[in-house]
This record gives structure tokens, C-alpha cells and sequence, in this order.
């Protein structure tokens, strides 16, 4: 599809696209100039990777760059955060750099900082498998505890939110524990990863239908036989369907595919689902 084709596809669209932080771009300016070629609204800034590590990142040159091209940032946590440590000077260390990013995504008006819930450790018994934050539930409550108030008390009264991804979990009894208690807050919402619910056969999906009115964000890339990531139309993902939803909710939608080429023909692929006239609502 030609360029102008398909920034007219994303114009069309009621809610924002984005793309992630790709690894091999290594500027943000480049990745905000493909953003730009593509007609996508915003770029998910993930924390994990060695450019964007949180003291490379200055606020008001990122919010000025962002201001110029006319698009906005989210926030994927660095993948190695952990808010139920039981190392105490640890967790509390933690902690502290994830004030630092809602610090960080405030002052750029970002609107999403993107978490996944803890698994933890688990040791195997002749049972299966027992894990830490399961067996020392009052530990585990407790850092919630902590962790929720210091997300209130760093964002306040604002639009951020922390929002919660699924990752394959949302049928552990304890991760659905944790993440209820986490959506008593307002600060809270959830991200759908729509390829991490197929790769658990639908049953993350189940949390999240009970849930639509906290939904606030997608992640979007098909997956099939333990492969996600990838482009739309290339695996068994209904892509049409969640796209429609997407848009009924109101939320941003995040084409977690990590490479240009299957960026772009993900985007050929929603165009021509618009043209065939797909995109049932569940």
C-alpha cells in the first residue's frame, strides 16, 4: 500500500495507533520520523532497552520532539521490575525508580505507563509448582499495598495511568488477585495484549471481558503455536475483531510488532480488512 494509503487508514481511525520503540533504532527521533511516515499517533518508550534506560531520557527534549511531530509517548516498564521482593532495601529501591518513570511520563503528559503483574519465584513439589507470592500471601498483599499507594501519591489526581498487561497469567488465581485488588484504585487500567490471550488459548480474555470498562489500552500482534509478535493476518489472532472493540472502547492501540517490515504490512492489513468491510465487535 502506498504511504499517503495508508496514513488516510490511520486518520480514519477514532482511536490513537502507536508503535513501539524498535531495536534497531536506536535514536528516538528515528523511530518518531517512521512514526510520522506511518501516520501513527504515539510511540511506547520501552524502558528495557539500553538507549531508553530512564537516565538517558530528558523530559523536555523528548516533550519538545513530541510537541513537533504531533504525537505522544507511553511507557513499558523495564521488564525486570519487581514491586513483591522480599529483599526489603531492594523492593524499596524499586519502587523508587518507578516513581522516577511516573515522574518521567507526567512530565511529557504521557497517558500510559504499562506494567505486567509479578510471577514470581516458585520452587516444584511433588504436587507441581508453589510460588513464592502464592504461599506468603500476607507478603505479597502488603507490597501491593505499598505499591498502590505510591502510584496515588505520584500521580495524584491526573490522567496517567498504570496499566496493567496481561502475559499469559489472567488465569493464576493470585495474579487475578492482585490485579483486582490493583483496580479498586482509579490510577489503574488495564492493556489487553491480545497475542499473550491467544498463546493462553483465551483465557486472559475472560478477565478482561468481565472487565471492559477499565480497558484502556491494547496491545495488538497476532500469535500461533508459541509465536507472538507477529504481523497481523499471520496467525490466529482475530485482529479485525479486536481492532472493532478497541475502537468501541475508546482506547489506544499499541502494533507491538518490533520490526518496519512487519509494521508495515500489519498496517496493509488493517487497510484491507477496512476495505473488505471486517470488524465485528465481540
Amino acid at each position: 500500500m502506498a504511504k499517503e494509503g495508508i496514513k488516510d487508514e490511520m486518520n480514519r481511525r477514532k482511536t490513537p495507533f502507536g508503535m513501539p520503540t524498535l531495536m534497531a533504532m536506536e535514536r528516538i527521533e528515528d523511530n518518531i520520523a517512521l512514526a510520522e511516515e506511518l501516520g501513527l499517533q504515539f510511540i511506547e518508550v520501552h524502558l528495557s532497552l539500553p538507549p531508553y534506560r530512564l537516565e538517558t531520557i530528558d523530559a523536555g527534549v523528548y516533550r519538545d520532539l513530541a510537541a513537533r511531530a504531533g504525537l505522544f509517548y507511553t511507557f513499558h516498564i523495564f521488564e525486570e521490575f519487581s514491586y513483591a521482593g522480599f529483599h526489603t532495601a531492594l523492593r524499596q529501591t524499586q519502587l523508587a525508580v518507578f516513581a522516577d518513570v511516573l515522574r518521567l511520563a507526567l512530565a511529557v503528559e504521557s497517558p500510559i505507563v504499562n506494567i505486567h503483574m509479578e510471577r514470581g519465584m516458585y520452587f516444584t513439589l511433588p504436587e507441581g509448582r508453589r510460588h513464592f507470592l502464592c504461599h506468603y500471601r500476607d507478603h505479597h498483599l502488603q507490597s501491593l499495598r505499598d505499591f498502590r499507594a505510591l502510584c496515588e501519591d505520584t500521580v495524584g489526581g491526573g490522567k496517567l495511568k498504570v496499566s496493567i498487561e496481561n502475559t499469559s497469567d489472567f488465569h493464576i488465581d493470585y495474579i487475578r488477585e492482585a490485579s483486582e485488588f490493583l483496580l479498586e484504585s482509579p490510577v489503574f487500567s488495564l492493556t489487553w495484549d491480545v497475542g499473550h490471550d491467544q498463546l493462553n488459548d483465551g483465557r486472559d480474555g475472560d478477565f478482561f471481558v468481565r472487565h471492559l470498562e477499565r480497558v484502556a489500552h491494547f496491545h495488538m500482534h497476532d500469535a500461533a503455536e508459541g509465536l507472538d509478535h507477529r504481523p497481523f493476518g499471520e496467525g490466529k489472532v482475530p485482529i479485525a475483531e479486536r481492532f472493532a472493540l478497541a475502537e468501541r472502547l475508546g482506547a489506544s492501540c499499541l502494533l507491538e510488532v518490533k520490526y518496519e517490515e512487519g509494521l508495515r504490512r500489519s498496517l496493509a492489513f488493517l487497510a484491507s480488512c477496512r476495505e473488505e468491510g471486517k470488524g465485528a465487535v465481540l
